[in-house]
């Protein structure tokens, strides 16, 4: 359907957006604030996140699921949100309850007032309907709104942050950033569906829901938690070499994942209607795009690491480059957690397989954490967060491997492919590095080089039909997925 390719062109440009806002911003504020002034408030959003994500309830997951069910028919998609809606704002009034509650505390005193501010995130991001919106297919939407949004905290940035003193005006503007699409979804909601509160069944989400709950809290405990253990076990300069290196790894996922946050509604209702050939070429598409895209962005994160970091965050956050090289497989690993997982697992609602797999991994991440950050320091929560996410994939690929037929969804030869046009890397970064004699020329000259010899080699020389279809379908407006009914 030409549906699918015009939701993966339109999650594209909502990633491209959230990609160009650390890119614009980042810079800017590491100069000013260094270190500590970043690490502060990556510590305290963090935190509020974490709160957040619990109040969520599993509802950016599973409210996808759920809405994509019945979005063809408005009484039954307006009785279904109303229930998600409630159970929503009633978990969020606890979570905030027993945020207030925690940040009484006398660890909190000194910054108290930041805690309090971010309680905004704790509120607004938890009862974000961003699941709705996807679950209907709403993608231009969530582009537009949310470029205006980043739009706008960027102005606001570069207005009121000026001086190093401006920490706390930063972290409003990052408050901005995470809340303003929650607000105004809020607003828009009214278009879609009519609050309906009579006849509603809020306990048979229950049972689901508890499963995506703690799949979502043990997933958040193992991404998160390495800033908040670096912070409360280190210092704050540590959480800043930390977060310069992790923001320009994980800068390039959303664009891994863009495909299969696209295709989840889809592949929820292909099993739900039993059309297992239209599931398969689901999943089996994704992983094509994943390698094909993540293997070249994996090999240049790890060449160019030290060029990228310098050139992003300033000299003053050079420890963060052996944190880019020890992360720098992370778009592929996540990228096939999340088609594994997400996509496939999620969809077939294998709940109980998804919730061991996670509980499992923030065993293993919690473990390294305590054991190698008091040794290691940054390096060391670096090195808990590729072991933990490596661990997932291969539980979630098991796990697949016990209800699907992995045969359908697994293409080698598109990974030995990436992997051979990917090997030149080496020789460009070396060759351009030597003679460019600055940082910015290896990457103006080096990433652009590496980007043609890596497209070459898959159109003229290995001929890779997947993403030669791939590149036909965004600029031709074609099906993407041949097969799909």
């Amino acid at each position: 359907m030409k549906s699918i390719g015009k939701n993966l062109i339109y999650t594209i440009i909502l990633n491209v957006v959230n990609v160009l806002y650390p890119i614009l911003t980042f810079p800017y504020v590491s100069r000013l604030l260094g270190p500590s002034g970043v690490g502060l408030v990556q510590f305290i959003t963090t935190f509020a996140l974490y709160f957040a994500l619990v109040a969520s309830l599993g509802l950016p997951i599973y409210g996808i699921r759920e809405i994509s069910k019945s979005k063809n028919d408005k009484r039954a998609l307006s009785k279904t949100f109303s229930e998600l809606i409630i159970l929503s704002l009633i978990s969020n009034v606890v979570v905030l309850c027993i945020y207030l509650a925690v940040i009484k505390h006398s660890y909190f005193e000194k910054d108290y007032t930041f805690y309090l501010v971010s309680s905004l995130i704790v509120f607004f991001n938890g009862i974000s309907i961003e699941w709705f919106y996807q679950g209907i297919e709403k993608f231009k939407l969530i582009a537009v709104r949310s470029a205006v949004v980043k739009l706008v905290a960027i102005i606001g940035l570069f207005l009121f942050v000026n001086s190093s003193q401006d920490v706390f005006n930063y972290m409003l503007m990052s408050i901005l950033a995470i809340i303003g699409n929650s607000i105004i979804n809020l607003f828009l909601v009214v278009k879609y569906v009519r609050f309906d509160f009579r006849h509603i069944s809020v306990q048979r989400h229950l049972k689901p829901i508890f499963f995506v709950f703690f799949y979502c809290l043990a997933t958040s405990m193992y991404t998160m938690l390495d800033t908040i253990f670096l912070g409360v076990m280190t210092n704050s300069a540590y959480v800043g070499y930390y977060s310069a290196g992790v923001k320009l790894t994980k800068v390039f996922i959303p664009f891994i994942t863009a495909i299969g946050i696209s295709l989840l509604p889809q592949s929820s209702k292909a099993f739900h209607e039993k059309d297992s050939d239209s599931f398969y070429s689901f999943a089996n598409y994704s992983f094509n795009y994943i390698i094909s895209f993540a293997v070249p962005i994996c090999f240049g994160l790890l060449l160019f690491s030290k060029e990228l970091l310098i050139v992003f965050s300033g000299e003053k956050f050079y420890e963060g480059v052996v944190i880019m090289q020890v992360l720098s497989f992370l778009p592929l690993v996540i990228g096939l957690g999340h088609l594994f997982g997400v996509q496939i697992l999620i969809s077939a609602g294998k709940d109980k397989e998804i919730l061991t797999c996670v509980l499992l991994g923030m065993i293993v991440n919690i473990l390294l954490n305590v054991w190698l950050i008091p040794q290691l320091k940054h390096v060391g929560a670096a090195i808990a967060n590729i072991s933990c996410e490596i661990v997932i994939t291969i539980l979630y690929i098991y796990f697949v491997k016990k209800n699907f037929e992995l045969k359908k969804i697994i293409d080698l030869p598109t990974f030995y492919k990436a992997l051979i046009s990917s090997l030149p890397f080496v020789f460009i970064y070396f060759l351009v590095s030597f003679f460019s004699g600055s940082y910015i020329l290896t990457i103006v000259l080096g990433v652009p080089l590496c980007a043609i010899t890596y497209f070459f080699f898959q159109f003229f020389i290995l001929k890779n039909s997947v993403l030669i279809h791939y590149l036909r379908s965004i600029f031709k407006h074609k099906p993407m997925i041949k097969n799909e009914r």
